[in-house]
């Protein structure tokens, strides 16, 4: 009986944590956190702010060599701004839109996060970078 109470305690705190809602505050600083490593060229702690699955499409090194391609042509991160961030629905899970202004030395580029839970944690779903 006590190993079925402890089971669904943990399925039930597991499940509370997976459908938690972010606030804005929690995106943004995900978001903050993710470009000031980007800026700072530190491609590891990048690793971490990424979902399991958004990691999975995209190995570390592949987003190493596609970031390394982008400030060849864009310059290095000089300063980033937030420009918005708002919360939305996707496939029935609430999730924060995020936008930033980042001006690079050579050009003003444009990032568009997409930030929700996964696996309890506050996390980057989608990154999608344009000028």
């Amino acid at each position: 009986m006590k190993i079925k109470l402890l089971i669904f305690a943990v399925l039930a705190v597991s499940l509370f944590s997976s459908c938690a809602k972010i606030t804005e505050k929690q995106a943004t600083e995900t978001c903050t956190k993710l470009l000031t490593a980007l800026q700072a060229k530190n491609y590891d702690a990048m690793q971490d702010l990424y979902s399991a699955e958004f990691n999975e499409i995209e190995t570390a090194d592949k987003r190493k060599e596609k970031h390394q391609a982008l400030f060849n042509a864009t310059g290095d991160i000089q300063s980033f701004k937030l420009v918005s961030a708002k919360e939305t629905a996707l496939d029935d899970r609430a999730v924060f839109a995020v936008n930033y202004d980042v001006q690079c030395v050579n050009t003003l580029t444009h990032h568009d996060f997409i930030v929700a839970t996964d696996e309890g944690y506050v996390k980057i779903i989608s990154h999608v970078i344009k000028n």
